[in-house]
């Protein structure tokens, strides 16, 4: 049993170990993934302090598993780990061209990559190109006369990441359509649900495409919640229909609101127990 539950650890663990270029020394970066626990979503984030151009994170993850890389003044890489020894190559000034080694998805990821690469540049030059401009509005008076300029080249900075972000979207709607099979598709799903580029009954027909040993992953779950949440969402908004539930009346009955369905209007009032006015408008 002791030699079972050693083996079944050690297959969860992942090392990732890399090298970073354009930073300096002494710098703290974070790693984030999600987890499934308790059949819920769960987010682990975790740190590491850049020695000699060199970091090292360890955690436990049972399959693949997106994972964001985050350096200072926002800049990210988006990667996907395994339960293995990783070996990643990556420069801060250039997050979107690093090289991971030691999984072997990442065969489909560089697929992914010679499409998305060039708009990846854009997005991130324009964005870093924006934080720098606002740095320097934010030193400046409000009387100042480059004020108006530099604001309205921001704005402009901001309207192309939003153009070539769009497009990127539409690039990945095509990659999942084109290759519905592979391990990174249910993640791509999530990121367009997550950009809100495309509506949800969208991306639920393309996610009903996906083999079921896909759909039945870790990445695959994760998105098929994201589209029920989305749903509720979209549900919950003007004109939509209610999400059903069922609650205990004050008498001790059973009520379910589709029970109400075409028969009668129905306000639902939402309250909580510290908020002194509502607990007065209780009796009304």
């Amino acid at each position: 049993m002791v030699l079972t539950s050693c083996q079944k650890s050690s297959s969860e663990l992942f090392v990732l170990e890399g090298q970073v270029e354009n930073l300096k020394d002494s710098t703290t970066i974070e790693l984030a993934y999600y987890s499934m626990i308790n059949n819920k979503r769960q987010r682990t984030i975790d740190s590491a302090i850049v020695i000699d151009g060199k970091f090292r994170f360890e955690g436990k993850i049972k399959e693949l598993t997106a994972a964001q890389l985050y350096f200072p003044d926002n800049a990210a890489a988006r990667i996907y780990m395994e339960p293995t020894n990783m070996e990643l190559w990556i420069d801060r000034n250039a997050p979107y061209a690093y090289k991971l080694s030691g999984t072997k998805v990442e065969v489909e990821n560089r697929d992914l990559r010679k499409y998305t690469g060039p708009l990846d540049k854009n997005i991130f030059q324009n964005l870093t190109s924006t934080l720098n401009e606002i740095k320097q509005y934010n030193l400046l008076k409000e009387n100042a006369p480059d004020r108006d300029s530099l604001k309205n080249v921001i704005n402009n900075h901001l309207a192309e990441i939003n153009i070539y972000r769009g497009a990127k979207d539409s690039v990945l709607y095509n990659f999942i359509s084109q290759h519905p099979s592979y391990q990174i598709a249910p993640d791509l799903l999530y990121l367009l649900l997550e950009q809100g580029t495309f509506d949800v009954d969208t991306i639920k027909t393309l996610y009903n495409t996906l083999p079921e040993q896909i759909k039945n992953s870790l990445t695959g779950k994760f998105t098929a919640d994201k589209i029920k949440e989305e749903e509720n969402k979209k549900n919950s908004s003007v004109g939509g229909i209610a999400p059903d539930f069922t609650r205990e009346s004050s008498s001790g009955k059973s009520i379910r609101l589709s029970d109400f369905r075409n028969k009668n209007y129905v306000l639902l009032d939402f309250w909580a127990s510290w908020c002194i006015p509502c607990l007065k408008e209780i009796p009304n």
